[in-house]
């Protein structure tokens, strides 16, 4: 078993790249949704 600082590492590592997925899409959509889209080109 991983000790518990290799874990808290992997831990945070996970939550980052779920957070930073988490704004990227919410941000594609709200772009999409908006007239401003078409300034910022296919994303």
């Amino acid at each position: 078993m991983l000790n518990n600082h290799v874990y808290n590492l992997l831990l945070q590592a996970t939550q980052k790249h779920k957070s930073s997925w988490r704004i990227k899409n919410a941000y594609k959509k709200t772009l999409m949704a908006t007239k401003d889209a078409e300034h910022f080109g296919k994303i």
